[in-house]
């Protein structure tokens, strides 16, 4: 929770994260229509006309592509199903209606930013936080949490974090296999 940011601080988050959608808007609708991008092409990342750092519109880029590329395997997956529906010789009206046409362009809603170790800089210090993050040049204290420290036991902390006008939330780095509790000594197996 933000709720150790004082107001100025907030009204810097707030401000970012604004920009930061604008950004997302801008990218969606620039790459709307293309072909699956995997990186940010360079002269859409200049023709952005929102301020922020190149770093900033670097992520929404990506966060955009993200978005487009997730509408686009939607779109592919209800033609594959309905493909397999048709093959089968089942109804599959419903899908023939969903995918008429090629997919509409996102509608996006307010999205929280999504940055990684370029923008954050974790401490931990011995006073009333437990540490205090450094994001976009702003210092944010704070608490650890029982999910926190749920997940600090069982894996590390990435440098990255979803950030939202309320919220920020972090990461952890597990191993798939490690549980914190129990140890597996058998494993069941149906095959077929």
């Amino acid at each position: 929770s933000l709720q150790f940011v004082n107001l100025q601080k907030r009204q810097k988050l707030k401000d970012f994260l604004d920009k930061y959608n604008l950004a997302v808007r801008f990218f969606v609708e620039e790459l709307w229509g293309e072909t699956r991008f995997k990186f940010l092409p360079q002269e859409v990342l200049k023709k952005c006309p929102i301020e922020l750092s190149a770093r900033a519109k670097q992520a929404a880029g990506k966060h955009a592509i993200a978005i487009i590329n997730g509408a686009l395997r939607k779109y592919s997956q209800r033609v594959y199903r309905r493909d397999l529906l048709i093959k089968e010789g089942k109804d599959a009206s419903k899908l023939n209606a969903l995918t008429k046409n090629m997919p509409n362009k996102p509608d996006i809603g307010y999205v929280e930013a999504r940055l990684d170790s370029r923008f954050i800089k974790v401490t931990e210090v011995q006073n009333s936080f437990d540490f205090w993050i450094r994001l976009l040049n702003i210092n944010i204290p704070l608490k650890k949490t029982k999910v926190f420290n749920k997940w600090a036991n069982r894996g590390l902390l990435k440098v990255a974090c979803h950030l939202s006008e309320k919220n920020i939330v972090l990461f952890f780095e597990c191993d798939a296999h490690a549980s914190s509790n129990t140890q597996v000594s058998k494993i069941g197996v149906d095959i077929g």
